[in-house]
């Protein structure tokens, strides 16, 4: 009895069962991601800095100052989501020294460019008394809204501008201004940003060089 027929039909089976196995694990992966997309297919770790000036009211006071913040989190094809430390500092409108100091959530959604979001935040304010060397301090919280751009994508960085409006609350606990009050803190913060995406396995090379889209 010939051998020739079954190894035939051995060999048709085999070829034809590692084509099916090969199908199932393309279709398993997943689409190649474009690492520099505003929206990526999958998660990835992206650590961002940012810097820029501050303008703040409380209590008829000016606060005109600059503040830096660092980021770390995800961007993700429907939002991108961080976790954030800021401080800064400058001078009220008297001449008086101030300092802050934030912690919170970045919560933003990707729309091309074009970056929307909200920032809840909770920290400290302290501001310098004219006359005495102690400190007027309280707690800080509230939210601010996110206007941004970004303006240049190259090989998982991403340069942009970013408008912050805030509105705040001075809350009693450190005494500020001596009264147990509550002030508002309404305010404008301006940023420039540096983020770096960090690349997957599998990620492709933005369509063209500084692009935004």
């Amino acid at each position: 009895m010939s051998l020739k027929p079954l190894l035939s039909v051995t060999l048709t089976a085999a070829i034809a069962l590692a084509a099916r196995l090969a199908q199932a694990e393309d279709a398993a992966e997943p689409e190649p991601d474009i690492l520099d997309a505003p929206y990526p297919k999958r998660a990835h770790l992206a650590l961002r800095f940012g810097a820029g000036p501050s303008f703040e009211s409380i209590a008829s006071t000016a606060l005109f100052g600059a503040h830096g913040s660092v980021s770390l989190g995800a961007d993700t094809k429907v939002i991108h989501v961080f976790g954030t430390i800021s401080g800064g500092g400058g001078k009220t409108d008297g001449g008086l020294d101030f300092y802050e100091f934030s912690v919170g959530p970045d919560l933003e959604w990707p729309l091309g460019p074009v970056r929307l979001g909200l920032r809840p935040r909770a920290g400290y304010l302290a501001i310098a008394r004219a006359t005495e060397s102690e400190l007027m301090e309280d707690m800080r919280a509230g939210i601010g809204g996110l206007f941004a751009v970004d303006f240049f994508r190259e090989n998982g960085f991403v340069i942009g501008l970013e408008a912050e409006p805030r509105i705040d609350a001075a809350i009693p606990g450190f005494a500020l201004f001596d009264k147990a009050s509550t002030y508002p803190i309404y305010g404008l913060r301006l940023n420039f940003v540096v983020k770096r995406r960090m690349p997957r396995a599998g990620d492709e090379p933005a369509p063209r060089i500084g692009a935004a889209f």
